[in-house]
């Protein structure tokens, strides 16, 4: 499970001098990114390997498989799988044989089953886990698709909030405009395709409705854009006849779509009537008070004045989100964390749509909105009470801390168009502050263990513990900055470290304790 960015192409077209410009470009933009970018790689020190994590990009300088690659960045410490862009554009189309293979254009695909895929290559199909640098490779790959408009396309976990911020940047940092994304923009993209699949609209319809990056609301809306309400409900209405019962979690997905894009209960229950009318007869129509229920528990007759704790609580940051935070937000989400519904309906009117819909269930829906009514007021009652605890501790507690404050500083030192990418990479910074608040015990036990173990780790020179360091850090395949392991083999107090390299020899993976020791050895061993 990961967060993904994709860049699809198809290399056909593309001229040798055309792509080694584009290449020259990528790497001027990963030069002027405000986040000290760096990739991961080994060096000898003293006949030992050691991990570090290199501040040039390059690879394999003045040769054909010349490139660059990118891990991660040094502010936020942060690094997931690697990304690469090879300056020859022969270190793709000969090892691939893709030269030539695929004719038509990069977005044409004739298989249904394959309409997520492209007529072309993944020149990039690697996690970021939404870390800092998925900024950096999204800027790149928003320059490629500029340089290439007809052979590739970014596609992948990007928000629109990202593809905004990073066009900003290109179009201030480069003086030049830059057009969005073609899988962000409904009109281009439904052009482009409307065009490659001149014959068969549908086709053109279900490839939108892959490539289109967005939720599903966002889909719809962009969808009645381009093609008309009619044509975009009759493929949701496809779309909702996959599932068996409006109670699975897909459906209420696409019910909440139909409702925050049309903004209108009266057409959500058409929608679903019609829905009905098009399932085979073994399958069980759907249950129009289940439809009813949904919107109960989604807020949408509670004013919203009185559920807005209840929005900012649920509502998705418009910070990078990682995969963490996905994966938190999941888990939220299967216990309880409700959907507050953008549209307001008051109850009673409520009530009168759907009785006119079916007058015969008119007490079983006046049952459903009452009882709904007494939970949610109840849900919100203990909400508020408990936002008023939280809001009486901060009051008590202290001013922000000299840490807040000079990130804070940090992010409004740089210009306003970079202050996002900044802010991503300052708030993703571990918080270590409980085993600063240990370090104590920390270096207690470290002094037991070299007391325990004294034959092994006493009696070396500063150098042989340096080497110690090296050998235990890459075997268990954490490494430090360049200028980390500098500073590092500059120190030449030996009691320092002797208890640094019982902390390299420490066999612990626990996630939390792996971050702190790397912090202690890149900017935090005089702690020790």
């Amino acid at each position: 499970m990961g967060l993904y960015i994709h860049l699809s192409i198809n290399f056909r077209g593309i001229t040798e001098e055309a792509w080694e410009t584009a290449w020259h470009e990528s790497l001027e933009i990963l030069k002027k990114f405000p986040l000290p970018l760096f990739r991961y790689d080994v060096e000898t020190k003293n006949g030992k390997d050691r991990n570090v994590y290199s501040r040039n990009l390059i690879l394999d300088a003045g040769t054909k498989e010349e490139c660059w690659y990118l891990d991660g960045d040094l502010l936020s410490r942060q690094y997931a799988e690697t990304f690469d862009l090879y300056r020859h554009l022969e270190a793709y189309t000969k090892k691939s044989g893709q030269q030539g293979c695929y004719d038509d254009s990069v977005f044409k695909t004739d298989t249904p089953e394959y309409w997520s895929s492209s007529n072309g290559m993944e020149l990039w199909d690697s996690k970021t886990q939404g870390y800092p640098f998925h900024l950096a490779v999204l800027a790149v790959g928003i320059m490629l698709e500029n340089r290439f408009p007809d052979h590739c396309y970014l596609h992948g976990d990007i928000q629109d909030k990202q593809v905004e911020v990073m066009l900003k940047w290109l179009e201030t940092t480069f003086d030049k405009k830059y057009s969005t994304p073609i899988c962000f923009d409904a009109c281009r993209l439904f052009k482009q395709l409307h065009l490659v699949y001149d014959s068969d609209r549908q086709a053109a319809i279900e490839r939108f409705a892959k490539l289109y990056e967005g939720e599903d609301a966002d889909l719809l809306k962009a969808m009645v854009s381009v093609i008309g309400e009619k044509e975009a409900l009759a493929y949701w209405t496809k779309e909702l006849n996959r599932y068996g019962s409006l109670s699975q979690w897909g459906a209420q997905e696409i019910v909440r779509a139909i409702l925050e894009a049309t903004e209108d209960v009266k057409t959500l229950l058409s929608f679903v009537g019609n829905a009905n009318l098009t399932r085979s007869s073994a399958e069980q129509n759907f249950d129009v008070s289940e439809v009813l229920k949904l919107l109960c528990s989604d807020f949408i007759f509670i004013p919203p004045a009185q559920r807005e704790y209840a929005r900012v609580l649920t509502q998705r940051s418009e910070d990078l989100q990682t995969i963490d935070d996905v994966i938190n937000r999941v888990f939220m989400q299967m216990a309880g964390l409700p959907y507050v519904s953008p549209l307001y309906v008051p109850a009673d009117e409520l009530l009168e749509i759907f009785v006119l819909h079916r007058p015969d269930q008119a007490e079983e829906y006046r049952q459903i909105i009452e009882e709904s009514q007494e939970k949610l007021s109840n849900w919100i009652k203990k909400l508020e009470e408990t936002v008023a605890l939280f809001e009486e501790s901060l009051e008590d507690s202290a001013d922000e801390s000299d840490e807040l404050e000079s990130g804070i500083s940090l992010i409004e030192s740089y210009p306003l168009h970079e202050q996002y990418i900044v802010r991503q990479a300052i708030q993703q910074q571990d918080d270590l502050e409980t085993y600063e608040k240990q370090l104590p015990e920390l270096v207690a036990a470290l002094e037991v263990l070299i007391e325990e173990h004294s034959a092994f780790y006493s009696n070396k020179t500063a150098n042989g513990y340096l080497r110690g360091i090296y050998e235990y850090s890459f075997e268990a395949g954490w490494g430090l900055s360049e200028e980390g392991w500098e500073k590092l083999d500059r120190l030449n107090d030996v009691a320092l470290l002797q208890k640094l390299f019982a902390l390299a020899t420490v066999d612990n993976h626990e996630t939390t304790f792996w971050r702190w020791r790397k912090h202690v050895f890149e900017t935090a061993w005089q702690l020790i």
